[in-house]
Formats: C-alpha cells, sequence, structure tokens
C-alpha cells in the first residue's frame, strides 16, 4: 500500500513542478511557473506553501526555478541544488544563500521519512540530475530532461515501484514543424530531451524489470501530444506482454495530476 502521495502541479516547457507528501513529509521537485501560480495548484493537490519542507531542484532552466526567488524570500524554504546548478541560477538573481544548500551531483539526504538521492542526467545545464524519493514503504523515481537514458540511470529507476519520466517530442512533429534547425538538434541530441519512441522502449524495459506504474512527463506544448505520447507507450507495453499489470498516465501541462 502507498505511502507517498504524489502530484505533478504542472508539467511541460512552461513549467514543471512535483509535489510529494508522505506521513512525515512533505517536497516538491522543481519550482517552475510563478510562486503564486505553483501556490494555487498545491492548494488544488491539497498541500500548502506553508507546510512544504524542502525543494529539491533538478537543473537550472527557467521552467524549473523560475518561481524559487520569491518562494524563497516569502518562505526562507530550504533548497536543493547542485553546486553547478547553483552557480547558473544565482547568475539569474541573488537568492538568499542561507537558505540553498548545496550538494555534489550525486549525494543524498533525509526530509522527514523521506530519502532523496540523487543521480547526473544527460542534459544542456550545468548539474542536471533526476532524484530518487523513497519511503519506509516505497520508492519512486523521477527523471525528465534526458537526453537519453544511461545504464546507471535504468538501473536506479527498474528498483522503484512508481516512475515519473519525460516523452518530450514526437519525432515527425518535431522534424516537419517550424523550430529552426538549431533547436530542433537541441532537442533531439543527446543532451536534449527524449522521444515518445525512446520513453516507450526504456517504459517497455522498466515494465519488465517490476515497475509498474508510470507517468509521462514534461510533453512539448509544440512538438507533442498526450495521445500521442501515451499511444507509443502504451503500445509497447502490449507487445511486451505488460497491459493488464501497468498502469500509465500523462501529466497535465497546467493543472494537478495525482500519480497512482
Amino acid at each position: 500500500m502507498s505511502d507517498i502521495k504524489v502530484y505533478t502541479l504542472y508539467s511541460g516547457s512552461s513549467g514543471n513542478c512535483v509535489y510529494i507528501s508522505s506521513p512525515g513529509a512533505k517536497i516538491l521537485i522543481d519550482a517552475g511557473k510563478s510562486a503564486r501560480t505553483l501556490a494555487a495548484s498545491l492548494r488544488a493537490a491539497g498541500g500548502e506553501l506553508f507546510d512544504i519542507d524542502a525543494i529539491f531542484v533538478t537543473h537550472g532552466h527557467s521552467d524549473h526555478t523560475s518561481a524559487l526567488a520569491q518562494l524563497m524570500r516569502q518562505s526562507r524554504l530550504k533548497v536543493h541544488m547542485t553546486e553547478e546548478t547553483a552557480a547558473e541560477v544565482r547568475e539569474r538573481d541573488r537568492y538568499a544563500v542561507d537558505t540553498i544548500e548545496t550538494h555534489p551531483r550525486v549525494y543524498e539526504t533525509s526530509v522527514g521519512d523521506l530519502t532523496v538521492r540523487s543521480f547526473v542526467t544527460s542534459h544542456d545545464s550545468p548539474g542536471s540530475v533526476g532524484y530518487i524519493v523513497s519511503s519506509p514503504r516505497e520508492t519512486l523515481g523521477i527523471a525528465t530532461d534526458l537526453g537519453y537514458v544511461t545504464r546507471g540511470i535504468f538501473e536506479k529507476l527498474s528498483k522503484c515501484d512508481r516512475v515519473i519520466i519525460e516523452s518530450n517530442y514526437d519525432p515527425t512533429m518535431l522534424r516537419t514543424g517550424s523550430y529552426p534547425y538549431y533547436l530542433k538538434q537541441r532537442i533531439s541530441s543527446d543532451h536534449g530531451h527524449l522521444s515518445n519512441d525512446d520513453c516507450a522502449r526504456v517504459v517497455s524495459a522498466l515494465a519488465d524489470a517490476g515497475v509498474r506504474s508510470f507517468l509521462l512527463a514534461h510533453l512539448s506544448a509544440e512538438n507533442n501530444t498526450p495521445e500521442k505520447a501515451l499511444a507509443a507507450s502504451c503500445r509497447t507495453l502490449v507487445e511486451g506482454g505488460h497491459k493488464d499489470d501497468t498502469i500509465i498516465s500523462v501529466a497535465d501541462r497546467h493543472m494537478p495530476t495525482f500519480f497512482e
């Protein structure tokens, strides 16, 4: 039985934030959009900003950090990030330095009854990481902004009960879309984002390893649709014999999505 409640408050190129609640802790992974939007989305998911114990940041891009400065001024929340990410975000805003706790790219820390472990991701932002969040009873993996999934990342995610994973773009939509060539190359590179097809292959392999619940996240508004992302992963799950033993859904770009 699950003892971690998980919501994506919103997910996509305009902003990202994951709310994780356990009996002994409440944390956020990333803080995109504005502090007001984040607080309103958190209330819609049954939480309150004053109850948050800590924020963990995956990397320094604005769709993951744009609410941080105001949140830190208002609430003095403890914010965990890698040393490289801290350097990147401080170039844009002079954050209250005493509320930032910096770490190497691979680190582990505890908040209440939750243990948070980072892992290195391939993305064009210095210090980019994903997170494994564990309670005494279950483990959640969060892996977005992935150029590709390394063997090390796969091994960590394969030990999780639930996984939030990026399914950012449909290759055909990206190729034929209006983005300039350099941006298409950046998105599809090993330091960009994970396509629906690549995500689907990882989801199928993780299901083989025992993961039984997936939430597809960080979908591009311009180069993807929820239907295309879900269809790609569902197809590989059915082909792998996991039609009836796996739960899979898609995170909403703007509204809280409960992750079973």
